[in-house]
């Protein structure tokens, strides 16, 4: 059911977080995270669009789908590809929110940082409290990459979207 935060969510969300967290003042980049939480991009600005690609483990594998790559040609979409591990004691989603909500200076950001993570972990609160990630392996472990340069499907004549998984690694 969709009211379940399912661990996909979670450590999409941590990662997403972490990302917002390498800012010493978060408020520019809170501003601009998903304007709604179906968006095709993580963050956006005009001409600019960063994805943010969360795994567990060790490898650089991540879901992507045609509505996402190849981008518009209008839009530069950089993927931030980020890997971490649960450990029992990592930082949690709440940990990481309570800290940008802490960094954040401006009223409307705090709110809008409010809004979008009670959106996603008001389906398990515990959950959310209890699962713990190591952030320093998370920190670290970030990479950028160009859209372009991830493989993409070609799609046939009358498939209308593809969902598929990629091995970044090396790009």
């Amino acid at each position: 059911p969709a009211s379940v935060l399912s661990d996909f969510e979670l450590t999409g969300l941590f990662g997403e977080l972490a990302v917002l967290s390498e800012f010493s003042k978060p408020d520019k980049a809170i501003t601009c995270w998903h304007e709604r939480l179906d968006s095709k991009y993580d963050f956006a600005l005009e001409g600019f669009r960063l994805e943010v690609k969360t795994s567990l483990g060790s490898q650089r594998i991540h879901n992507f789908s045609s509505s996402q790559l190849p981008p518009n040609e209008a839009v530069e979409v950089t993927i931030c590809s980020v890997l971490t591990e649960h450990v029992p004691d990592g930082k949690s989603v709440i940990d990481l929110w309570i800290e940008l909500q802490e960094n954040a200076e401006n009223e409307i950001s705090k709110g809008k940082l409010r809004d979008q993570v009670l959106s996603i972990i008001k389906k398990d609160l515990l959950k959310a409290e209890s699962t713990t990630f190591d952030y320093e392996l998370t920190k670290g472990s970030m990479q950028y990459f160009s859209a372009l340069d991830i493989p993409t499907v070609q799609l046939q004549e009358g498939v209308l979207s593809a969902s598929w998984e990629a091995h970044i690694e090396g790009i």
